[in-house]
């Protein structure tokens, strides 16, 4: 993950996105994808998120 700067995001309002898996709170921290592995997940889902100033921004879509 990188942290963008609120100039950058300023600069871009409402045109960048960030996808990402839904692990949590199920998998948490470094390894998310060996750890589902690890219990035999088969399915995973994703979220995706307008960037904000906020960590998490606005949740856009889930699956």
């Amino acid at each position: 993950m990188q942290i963008l700067t609120g100039q950058f995001v300023n600069h871009f309002p409402n045109k960048i996105i960030t996808i990402h898996y839904s692990f949590l709170p199920a998998f948490v921290g470094a390894n998310p994808y060996r750890k589902a592995s690890d219990k035999a997940v088969k399915i995973i889902g994703a979220a995706a998120h307008c960037v904000t100033h906020e960590p998490d921004g606005d949740v856009k879509d889930r699956s």
